[in-house]
């Protein structure tokens, strides 16, 4: 049986795997209000819902640069 972590985790995929920086937003908002969910069910601890959040805030930014960068050079 898998984890509420490993739940989230694998969720986390959807961030990384956004191939457009306008969908970006939807992504990360869709693990946001899983992490949510899962806090309010009580199925993780307050210290796991901060740690979660902070790690998809950091990927949804690693995601945002590679994408950016991704657009610079179509342009060129």
């Amino acid at each position: 049986m898998t984890t509420a972590t490993d739940a989230v985790t694998s969720r986390m995929r959807r961030i990384s795997n956004t191939l457009h920086l306008d969908d970006l937003g939807e992504s990360w908002a869709d693990v946001d209000a899983y992490i949510d969910a899962l806090f309010d069910f009580e199925h993780i601890s307050e210290d796991d819902w901060s740690r979660l959040h902070r790690e998809s805030r950091a990927l949804r930014n690693e995601t945002a640069a590679k994408l950016r960068k991704k657009a610079s050079f179509k342009r060129y």
